[in-house]
Formats: C-alpha cells, structure tokens, sequence
C-alpha cells in the first residue's frame, strides 16, 4: 500500500485530544468508535479506535490551547474502508479557507481484512499502521494567536474514523497524488456488449464482439490487456484464436469516460455446428499491483441449447415449500443491476439484499412464488413494497397478509 510519510515536525505542535468525556467537546453524533465491524450498537470492535460518526452526518468541537502563536496546519490521521468520503474543519467556528472544506478521504485499507491481516499493527492510531492513513488537510495554514481555540471537525457523509488531529508549524506529509490506490483496489471498468458479427472465411469463421468499456471509477484508471481461449475438454489447442482486440494493449480511461470496444477471433479449421470456445480479456491494473479481472465471451457457431424446466432459485428454503419465483418471471424483477445496486463513484452504495427487495418493489408485474402455499401463492412485490424487506437479511419471512396472487 502507498502510504503517505509521518510528518516531520519542527516548530509547534499541539495535539488535540480526542476524549469526547473532557470539559468543553461538543459530540453531535459522533463517537468513540473502531474501524472494523463497527456499528451504532457496538461502535468499538475491531481495529484502531479514534472518535467518528457512521452514515450520517456528524459534527464535533474540540478545544485546545495554544502557547505560541504561529500560522498552524492540521494534520489528520484516518482510517476509511470503503467508498469515498468528504471531511472539512472549522477553527474557532470559522473556515480558514476554502481548501479546508469538503476535502474528500479515500479508503485507507481494505473492508474485507480476516485473519491475521486484521490484527497486523492492531493497537497502532498513528499513520505508521498499515491501516491508516495521515494526510494534511489544506496546505493553506490557519493563523492562531496564543490562548483558547477550538477545532469543529465535520463528517458530511459519516464512516471516516480519526485516530490523531495535529497542529503544527513545523513540516508536514506530502500527500499521495493517488490516493483513490492507499486499500490496494481500484474498481473495474463495465464492459457493454452491443452487438456480435459472424463472418465466413470459406470453411473457417470470423467472430468479432462489439461493446464498450465504462469507467466506474471515481479517478481514472489504467489497465494492461491481455487475451487468451480456453480450449475445450479433450482438445489441446483451441479452435479459435484472438486476431484483433480495440483498444490494444493498454485501456485508460478518464472519471466518467467510455471508450468503443471490439475483439476479433478467428477459426483455425471448420468449426462444428454448435460448437463454442471461451474468451477470456484479463485487465490487469497498472495503478494497483497484482490487481486482476477477467471478462468472458462465447465464441459459438450458432445458438446453443438452453435447458427448459430449471426455476430461477433465490429464495432460502425454496425447497421447503417451493418459494422459488413462477415461471415466466421477467428476470429484470429479481436480479440486481447496476442501477438497483445504485452504484457511486465505483461503489454499490445498496448491497445485494437491498438490490433484491428494490427489484422486486418496482416490478412492473407482481412477482410470486411458483408454488402456493397452504395458505396462497406468496405475493412477493407486496412483501417489499411494505418495507418488510428491509428487515430480513438471512431469510424471508412473508407475513399471511401479503398473501396474494390469486390464492
């Protein structure tokens, strides 16, 4: 990970306590809490501990006093594991400077750490920890005269943690110029199919894919391009090869930029009715090291046969009483998109669960389950559009009243 150096401090520092219990702090919704598996029952978990708000917005004000007056910058030290945030502070209910509002946080260290990873520098608050970050706020100082002062730290957005708050004169971190790379990822591009061409070539084919690459990513984004095709089982070499790949090579991609994509294979025999072989594009981050994705196409001559009768299965128990949803369902009803997982700035900001029930919510046509039970058919709109669907992680529970459906 590329973390910004400590500072190295000259001149005056003062740092600011961060007990929210002293005489003087005003907490509106922020705090004590750790960096892992936190939430407002159980702010303090796993990890680093520092003062915080969650998802919303949070303000607090901490005194200090200053001994020597002098022009201070702030020095913050983070912990942020997912999505990107904004922070800002005031001095003495005052903005020093524009640069000192809606500065945005990046995530500072991955959200799926387990096992021993967790624990690497666990009781560390300072930017020596590898799950932390320390970054000056503005590079603008803030004039401070000797005597009482207070800071007003702002979370517009909430999940930012603060392990540390330095005023200095002395010398300060220079921050990354990418910072969107301090967890180790960056979100990968959308690759939009539009359209496939067939071409015969005598007793050969040529194959070429139509599309275009989307950047997700709130920053931009570099990748390397390979390809490659899987052979089939009992074959050693595959039939088709990788002729033509746009862009070539390389793929970079601006905030919010989309560029046209196209891949072309072709045979290096007569390929057999219904025959299909597996392309594999792998992006390999030029920003991240050992950063990975592969995108998978179909080369088949012809269609495939689907196999019929097979339910869509989501539901947990469906085979308890058959819950699975009826045949005939549009699958657009059930299955998350990017638009239902609502994606920001790279980041879904709804899980799965969420992208489930808001599917189901604005199904054109009710959804229901295949089979009745004793009491109905379950009427599956009903139930998330009552909000119950936002109650139930693990298993959905369907009150008699959403019975529906015809049963």
């Amino acid at each position: 990970m590329a973390f910004a150096a400590s500072p190295l401090l000259r001149g005056e520092d003062i740092k600011i306590e961060l007990d929210l219990t002293r005489p003087g702090v005003v907490a509106d919704r922020v705090v004590k809490r750790s960096l892992f598996f936190a939430g407002r029952d159980n702010p303090v978990h796993l990890g680093p501990v520092g003062i915080g708000s969650f998802s919303e917005k949070g303000t607090v004000v901490l005194p200090f006093d200053v001994q020597t007056g002098g022009d201070f910058k702030l020095v913050l030290t983070y912990g942020l594991t997912k999505n990107n945030r904004p922070i800002a502070a005031k001095i003495d209910g005052s903005i020093p400077h524009e640069s000192w509002q809606n500065v945005t946080q990046w995530p500072s260290t991955p959200d799926y750490l387990w096992g021993s990873s967790l624990y690497d520098d666990y009781w560390k608050t300072d930017c020596s920890s590898k799950h932390l970050v320390c970054w000056t706020l503005s590079n603008t100082p803030v004039a401070l005269t000797p005597g009482a002062h207070a800071i007003e730290m702002e979370f517009p957005e909430g999940e930012i943690l603060i392990t540390e708050l330095l005023l200095t004169t002395g010398d300060v971190p220079v921050n990354s110029p990418e910072p969107w790379t301090f967890d180790s990822y960056v979100p990968f591009p959308a690759l939009d199919f539009i359209s496939r061409t067939i071409e015969p070539l005598g007793e050969k084919l040529r194959i070429t894919f139509h599309g275009q690459w989307q950047n997700l990513a709130p920053h931009p984004v570099s990748f390397q391009i390979t390809t490659s095709v899987m052979p089939r089982k009992g074959r050693s070499q595959p039939v088709y090869q990788v002729t033509d790949v746009q862009p070539a090579d390389r793929l970079s991609l601006d905030v919010g930029q989309a560029v046209p994509f196209s891949l072309t294979v072709e045979s290096t025999e007569p390929v057999p009715d219904k025959y299909s072989e597996i392309i594999q594009l792998n992006l390999s981050s030029l920003d991240v090291p050992n950063l990975f994705k592969p995108y998978l196409m179909s080369a088949a001559n012809g269609y495939l046969e689907v196999k019929r009768g097979l339910r869509f299965r989501y539901v947990k128990g469906y085979n308890d009483f058959d819950l699975g949803v009826g045949d005939g369902t549009d699958p657009k009803s059930v299955i998350p998109t990017r638009e239902t997982l609502d994606f920001l700035a790279g980041y879904p900001k709804r899980g799965l669960h969420e992208a489930f029930v808001l599917a189901l919510a604005n199904a054109s046509e009710p959804v229901g389950s295949a089979a009745r039970w004793p009491w109905g058919i379950v009427n599956y709109t009903a139930w998330a559009r009552s909000g119950a669907g936002r109650c139930c992680n693990s298993e959905t529970v369907v009150p008699r009243r959403l019975i529906g459906l015809g049963g």
